[in-house]
């Protein structure tokens, strides 16, 4: 049986993306060759990853997803703040952070994770959710140099105001040149 490996996740605005890239910009000048860095075009905010799944599972899966997202209303939030996991010290992955509208994209990722575990068999994680935008990860399997002095540059650092409407259902495909993305599904919320 054939697999895809999936994720779901809330996508982010144009303009958030842009200041995101011009933020990617800095970092690289410092510390390019330290990380790999996120295409702008690849740029969201991930409720769950999935991993591979069977193909014939995947009208399931959305199934499921509409189940989770029914009677959630569309939201503001603020994409604001910056950190690294698992410290600024020794920073495996640079992301923006969720300020506003934080709560209500908790709310929602319990929700899907919840049904993706009930519904689908999906292993509920562990950690607690960090709702965030991955804009770098460190090469190699340790952690990247010291980046402390950059976030704590762009701790309060506001990147834009977007509203979620849509939870998608996505297809990573990888590549040499980095992950392809293809929703496979958008699930809008209510409105």
């Amino acid at each position: 049986m054939l697999t895809v490996r999936t994720f779901t996740c809330i996508e982010i605005t144009e303009e958030m993306k842009k200041e995101l890239y011009s933020w990617q910009r800095e970092l690289k000048r410092r510390r390019g060759k330290d990380f790999r860095w996120v295409d702008q075009d690849n740029m969201h905010i991930t409720l769950q990853f999935l991993g591979d799944v069977e193909e014939d599972r995947l009208d399931g899966i959305a199934a499921s997803l509409r189940e989770a997202v029914l009677g959630t209303s569309a939201f503001d939030f603020e994409l604001a703040s910056a950190g690294a996991f698992p410290s600024p010290a020794r920073p495996r992955v640079l992301w923006a952070g969720v300020g506003r509208g934080r709560d209500q994209l908790c709310r929602l990722q319990e929700s899907v994770s919840h049904m993706m575990h009930r519904a689908e068999g999906f292993a509920l994680e562990r950690r607690r959710y960090h709702p965030h935008v991955t804009v770098a990860r460190a090469r190699g399997r340790g952690a990247g140099p010291s980046m402390a002095s950059e976030i704590a540059r762009a701790a309060d650092r506001t990147w834009g105001w977007g509203r979620v409407q849509t939870v998608v259902f996505m297809r990573s495909d990888l590549r040499p040149g980095g992950p392809v993305y293809t929703p496979l599904g958008e699930i809008e919320l209510d409105r």
